[in-house]
């Protein structure tokens, strides 16, 4: 017999609903079947935020990303205040993780990172970097030209404007900003 209205299924946005929900009770949704487990990743690695984790969480994080493509391909905005080491094995796991991040389009990191972030296939749409001076102007400045979809640029900890100032005389690199956090000369 041909369904009807109320013998159909009904399609629940479970990605709505665990957006909402804590991390912990994510993790545990992710076993119940093969569409709580997609819908749990996404709402665990969509937005990555690891401002309130610890060191060995962090590295265990970027471990995760750069081995596994299927989850780094979900996060879209990343946000990692801290590097908990610089090692080479972990600057290799990072390297791996970021080429993985083929969607991401926010970043924050504690400081630009050149030789990870040249060669990405992502573009980005805002970058956030708090490192207090921009020893690499010329670099960043090279590698921003060649992420034009940048629309939001920000510094929050750069103290001194002298850093950035070739940002603003190439007018290709500015151009599509519509948003600048940094030192007041630079802002203004």
């Amino acid at each position: 017999r041909p369904d009807t209205p109320s013998r159909r299924a009904v399609t629940i946005p479970f990605r709505s609903i665990f957006a909402f929900l804590p991390k912990h009770d994510l993790a545990s949704l992710a076993r119940v079947s093969k569409q709580f487990c997609t819908d749990a990743r996404y709402a665990l690695y969509h937005s990555l935020d690891l401002s309130d984790i610890d060191d060995h969480p962090i590295d265990q994080c970027i471990t995760v990303l750069a081995s596994k493509k299927e989850i780094a391909d979900l996060v879209q905005l990343f946000v990692c205040p801290v590097f908990p080491t610089h090692s080479p094995s972990f600057t290799l796991a990072l390297t791996m993780a970021f080429s993985n991040m083929r969607n991401l389009v926010s970043v924050s990191l504690p400081h630009f990172l050149p030789d990870i972030l040249e060669n990405v296939s992502f573009r980005l749409r805002s970058v956030t970097l708090r490192q207090e001076s921009m020893p690499d102007a010329a670099n960043f400045v090279a590698w921003l030209s060649s992420q034009p979809d940048i629309t939001s640029l920000s510094f929050p900890c750069l103290t001194s404007s002298s850093d950035l100032s070739i940002l603003f005389s190439s007018s290709q690199c500015a151009a599509n900003l519509s948003r600048f956090a940094g030192p007041p000369p630079l802002a203004a």
